[in-house]
């Protein structure tokens, strides 16, 4: 991806910029959903809900945009097919509908892969690069929107939860793969690790680091279920009903 000019500085990462901003993505996420949450249900909590899920959907139109007709990247590099691509969608569908269903696997999704490229972003750019401002901007308000969806709107995930994302991850890994075939792309990182430093890099080659990553995201998601599941043990966190999912697909 070529430069733009003077502000186009190399990314450094867990540099001062990178910290704020993960610390400022940190804030909004709990205070936000929390002062709405105070609010209680009503005008303010739908419009609040409507207003992140348009931020979300701009956002990933403006980057795709930004990065093809300012830095010359192929579009066919940027369809929304990225794990946090398809997120953005699916937590501005749970924002807009209330829908319990999509958030089941809009909570791990969104989370275990935007809180992993928070944390070693693959961009090439620092700030106060486009680049920069828009990737933190789409993966910030994700993280915003499923804690959303638990503060305000009282989701929770369940065991079947669970076991639902790990099929449904399995199965969209097995129809990426084909398109990446097919397109010579790199979606879900199963033809190459990314350029930047991640969580890849000690995984082992390919094609042996995807077994890895599916071992390890499994890993994950029983994780970030586990708050969860402690909870509904002491009986803190009612999640919604069968009944009240599907009316709320």
């Amino acid at each position: 991806m070529p430069s733009t000019g003077n502000n186009d500085v190399p990314f450094v990462l867990f540099g001062t910029e990178h910290l704020l901003t993960i610390a400022t993505i940190l804030l909004a996420g709990v205070l936000l959903p929390l002062a709405i949450r105070r609010v209680g249900p009503g005008t303010v909590e739908r419009r609040v809900a409507v207003t992140l899920a348009v931020a979300l959907v701009a956002q990933e139109l403006i980057k795709i945009w930004v990065r093809i007709n300012i830095y010359g990247q192929p579009g066919i590099e940027l369809l929304p097919l990225h794990l946090c691509g398809v997120s953005v969608f699916l937590v501005a569908y749970v924002l807009i509908w209330r829908s319990y269903a999509v958030f089941e696997v809009a909570y791990f999704w969104g989370l275990i892969g935007t809180v992993q490229a928070i944390l070693t972003p693959d961009i090439p750019f620092g700030f106060p690069s486009l680049v920069f401002l828009t990737f933190f901007l789409g993966h910030g308000l994700v993280i915003v929107g499923v804690v959303y969806g638990i503060a305000v709107f009282g989701f929770r995930p369940t065991l079947r939860s669970v076991w639902k994302t790990i099929w449904v991850t399995l199965v969209y890994m097995a129809a990426v793969a084909p398109i990446n075939f097919l397109l010579g792309t790199n979606y879900l990182y199963l033809r190459h690790k990314p350029k930047q430093a991640s969580l890849l890099d000690y995984f082992g080659p390919w094609p042996w680091y995807i077994l890895t990553l599916i071992a390890v995201g499994t890993l994950l998601i029983f994780i970030y279920y586990a708050p969860f599941a402690v909870l509904a043990r002491r009986g803190a966190t009612p999640s919604p009903s069968a009944h009240d999912s599907q009316s709320q697909a």
